[in-house]
Parts: structure tokens; sequence; C-alpha cells
């Protein structure tokens, strides 16, 4: 719970399966203003392990060289993000997420505005590639793009991206399963 991890160490959700370089990076990213975002193994009291997604982002608003830490467990980011969403995010890279409009992000409290797009979908295990295309041809040649980008297990989402005249893309996303041909 918060009260137990309030002024004590990160170290404390660290494990086996943490990886300390990733979440170092999201705290240094985060002190030059850059928002990032991984997914990683934290601990509860008990000693389980949890696969998150860590989001970090400056906060002047704390104290000078603050940074905050959004931890979200990354199944139900994942489950969130690929379900019927749609994004207005920058026409250029880093594709920084303006706002949305999926209620279900809001009920779920996941804050994904102000965020790299790339960096959000690659922690819920879609390949990025394919999306950066999509979004780079919708920036590029100034018209709608669409396609599907496959991720991890069963995961697949159907991208549609459309810019508009203000240098923003309209992103949707439909979230699919692959299906078996046994």
């Amino acid at each position: 719970s918060t009260p137990e991890v309030v002024g004590r160490s990160m170290k404390v959700l660290f494990g086996p399966q943490t990886d300390n370089k990733s979440f170092t990076s999201v705290l240094k990213h985060a002190n030059l203003s850059i928002s990032t975002a991984v997914s990683t193994f934290l601990y509860g009291q008990d000693g389980e392990a949890m696969k998150y997604t860590v989001f970090g982002k400056e906060s002047d608003a704390i104290s000078p060289r603050a940074c905050e830490l959004f931890l979200y467990p990354a199944e139900e980011l994942k489950l969130a993000l690929t379900r019927n969403t749609k994004l207005v995010v920058c026409a250029e890279e880093p594709y920084i997420i303006k706002s949305e409009w999926s209620t279900h992000l809001r009920t779920s409290c996941i804050d994904v505005v102000g965020r790299p797009l790339l960096d959000v979908y690659a922690c819920c295990g879609l390949d990025v590639t394919q999306l950066r295309e999509i979004l780079e041809t919708a920036a590029e040649k100034g018209c709608s793009s669409h396609g599907t980008i496959w991720g991890d297990m069963d995961l697949r989402a159907s991208v549609k991206a459309a810019p508009d005249s203000a240098g923003l893309i309209l992103v949707e996303l439909t979230r699919s399963r692959r299906r078996s041909f046994e």
C-alpha cells in the first residue's frame, strides 16, 4: 500500500527479476525532462513478482530535480490501451499523446497524456516498428494510413491514423485476437 512505501527507497519493490538498468533509465530520463516507460517485474510485500509498466516524468511541483513515477500492472495497461482506444498525438516523433477520449482509460486511472505513444505501446508488447510506419505515412503524406500491428502472445491491434491541419494525428486502435488455424 502507498503508506508502506512513501519515504522509502524504491528498492523495496525490487527482486531477482527486476530490470534495475531499465528502472534507473526511467529516473534519469525523467530528470532530463524526457518522458519514458519500461516494463519490469516489481515485488509485493508477499514476495510475489508482478510485471509493471513504469512511466517517469519530471515534477518541479514536488521539488526541483524531482520526478514522478507511475506504476501500472502491465496486463491492465495492455488491456486498457488495446480496447478500442482513440488518441490524439503530435505528428512528429516521438508522437507525444496530446489527449484521449476512451472512457475505459479514464475509468482505469491510466494517465497516458504527455507520454510518447511508441514507448507506451512498446510496453504493451506491440511491434512499434509497424506502428511508427503507419504514423510516418499519415504525417508525411497527409492522408489516412492504416495497418495491423502484432504483439506478444495473442495480441493484435488494427490501427487507423488520420492527420489534421493542426499537426496532430488521430490514432484509433482496435484490439483483436490472432486466429489459430490448427
